[in-house]
């Protein structure tokens, strides 16, 4: 598999540094305009205080590979983290070297293996 190019990793990095700091400014540094302006900062703060824990205890990216969805250039991530707990999907897409949206995709929680 290609790595990722050096500009997308370090958006990517910048994204996480800024969750692990909850800093919305830092995060939004990357974006486009429209990145800037749609992103809430509450948003962005309820995210990051769920996150922060687990990424301060450690965790692996591995760059998965990227889609093109939507006219955009999708870079997909796996968040392995060190607690043992489930990994988390984290997909970032990029339009003219800023990045344009970011999602953290949930587990499924809600589904019961027992049942």
């Amino acid at each position: 598999m290609t790595p990722p190019n050096e500009h997308t990793k370090n958006c990517f990095d910048t994204l996480l540094a800024a969750t692990v700091a909850d800093d919305f400014d830092q995060f939004i540094s990357v974006g486009d305009e429209r990145f800037k302006t749609s992103l809430k900062p509450e948003t962005f703060h309820r995210v990051s205080q769920g996150l922060a824990p687990r990424l301060q205890k450690g965790v692996t990216p591995t760059f998965l590979g990227e889609l093109r969805q939507s006219g955009f250039l999708a870079s997909l991530w796996r968040l392995r983290f060190d607690d043992g707990g489930d990994d988390l999907l984290f997909r970032m897409a990029m339009a003219d070297g800023k990045v344009v949206g970011a999602l953290v995709t949930p587990t499924f929680g809600w589904y019961d293996r027992a049942a």
